[in-house]
């Protein structure tokens, strides 16, 4: 039997996009011996929404399914290294003694101590300004959890902004504030390289001063932004991610106590979930704005997403030729220290 149900507000319907009843039943039977119930409402939805993935249960714990676009569902990992990135299976860490024969566990191993958390981030001048739509996975935080970039939201010196990337460690960092607090060297750090984009380009091409590129940037209605790029001595060093996702807050499923886990579970995975109209961080956030029955299990790569613009124009900039530029000055400065002339009276 096929389930039919109306278009469903921003969700276009495509052929075979949305789930049927023997997607439904395969995933039923696939976690009937889940004993959690939650852990099975759980791995439930994620079967029926992401089918042809390991879950790392074995090779039969997936559902099989025959794609005529593309998947809505980001990959999720067996490896252990997706705890750093929140990337791992919802099933990875699920164990249970009285199992069916055809699921197979594997070793985890002993998480190392003390590994600081990777998040997905776009690095810009301006956080809230014009976006560029590129964002790579980066330390953000010291090891006992402070913030980063909670030191420099008041300050508009772009050194608080401009990721750094250890060629000892090959960990890329937010800035280097976040870089010296996980006891990184200033020697072995290469800064990215910054690039300015604009909706305009007879501003992109205009040789303003600093306070003008100031205007630009952190105006209400912002015209430019200073994007970073990594150099090509540390592009193999650095990888890529899906950032800019729809933010929900799931306020209904906190209320309810039975659905509580889905807001709990949007909040722990970076899996990007692909509707036709938005990118959720994960299919949990999906679920708290939508029933199951009106979700696509997959998309046109033509759907066009709902988010911020992406700007048009850009070059690469070099701020000591900048007039004005408060970081263009030389200073000698104690080992791992970088010279802030916004702290200099």
């Amino acid at each position: 039997m096929i389930i039919s149900v109306g278009n469903a507000y921003g969700f276009s319907r495509g052929p075979d996009s949305f789930l049927t009843g023997k997607d439904l039943n395969e995933a039923m039977h696939l976690t009937s011996w889940i004993e959690n119930e939650t852990t099975r409402d759980m791995l439930l939805n994620y079967l029926v929404l992401c089918p042809e993935q390991d879950m790392c249960l074995g090779p039969l714990f997936r559902r099989n399914y025959s794609f005529s676009g593309t998947p809505a569902c980001t990959t999720c990992d067996c490896d252990d290294s997706c705890v750093r990135k929140a990337t791992c299976c919802p099933s990875k860490f699920y164990r249970q003694t009285n199992s069916p024969d055809f699921i197979e566990y594997h070793n985890i191993s002993k998480p190392e101590e003390k590994v600081v958390p990777l998040s997905c981030i776009e690095p810009l001048w301006n956080t809230e300004g014009i976006k560029s739509g590129k964002s790579y996975w980066m330390v953000k935080t010291c090891p006992n959890g402070t913030e980063c970039l909670h030191m420099s939201m008041s300050s508009k010196n772009i050194t608080n902004y401009t990721p750094v990337t250890s060629v000892a460690t090959n960990e890329t960092y937010v800035n280097v504030h976040c870089a010296f607090c996980n006891q990184e060297l200033l020697s072995n750090l290469i800064a990215w390289r910054r690039r300015k984009m604009c909706t305009l380009r007879s501003v992109l091409l205009a040789d303003d001063d600093y306070g003008k590129l100031l205007n630009y940037v952190f105006d209400n209605s912002p015209i430019c932004n200073i994007g970073f790029d990594p150099s090509a001595p540390i592009k193999n060093r650095v990888e890529s991610c899906t950032g800019q996702t729809y933010d929900t807050m799931c306020k209904g499923m906190t209320r309810n106590k039975t659905k509580s886990y889905i807001a709990d579970a949007c909040k722990k995975y970076h899996l990007p979930f692909y509707t036709n109209q938005r990118i959720y961080k994960n299919l949990y956030c999906t679920l708290c704005d939508y029933s199951l029955l009106d979700i696509n299990i997959q998309y046109e790569p033509t759907d066009v997403f709902d988010g911020p613009e992406f700007t048009h124009f850009s070059a690469l900039m070099n701020f000591h030729q900048v007039k004005n530029e408060p970081v263009s000055e030389r200073r000698t400065c104690q080992a791992n220290r970088v010279f802030d002339r916004q702290t200099v009276s």
